[in-house]
């Protein structure tokens, strides 16, 4: 059995590594090998060697991402949020948050944001708002219509 440790098993893996950025596999490794008169490396070994670099690869990235989830926990220390319900528009009445020591210049911001928030749900569920709607989408149809009477049945996706 080979050792996955041994020096031998990380030149190869170095190996399969370089062919593998410049976009080669085996096949490319064993012409290279038959070109400068080395015995190619097999299969199973090929193999192995791709195995390893990925174990390393998923490794690699898990730590760079626990790493940054843990910068953002630390800048991010003056906010815990506890969800009691629904998310309504990302206003205080449907979430709790418990601050240490929030500062003011954040509740502002978030104030504002949750203002403005409610104004805009308000205006979509006002009488005028839905009577534009309704009278934009019946102009476009309209205009629609008056298009297909001008150019025929080929407006459009109509029939040819």
């Amino acid at each position: 059995p080979r050792d996955d440790d041994s020096k031998c098993f990380e030149a190869n893996k170095k190996l399969v590594e370089a062919f593998l950025k410049i976009g080669k596999g085996h096949a490319a490794l064993e012409l290279f090998s038959m070109a400068i008169g080395i015995h190619a490396m097999d299969k199973k070994t090929f193999s192995k060697c791709l195995l390893k670099l990925y174990e390393e690869k998923c490794s690699f990235k898990e730590d760079i991402l626990e790493i940054s989830r843990k910068v953002v926990r630390k800048h991010h220390e003056d906010l815990l949020g506890t969800a009691n319900g629904g998310y309504n528009f990302g206003c205080f009445n449907s979430l709790a948050i418990e601050h240490n020591e929030l500062s003011a210049v954040s509740v502002n911001i978030s104030h504002k944001r949750d203002k403005r928030r409610l104004a805009q749900s308000e205006k979509k569920n006002s009488s005028d708002w839905k009577k534009k709607r309704i009278s934009n989408k019946l102009a476009k149809s309209s205009k629609i219509t008056r298009n297909i009477k001008k150019e025929g049945e080929t407006y459009g996706p109509g029939k040819f």
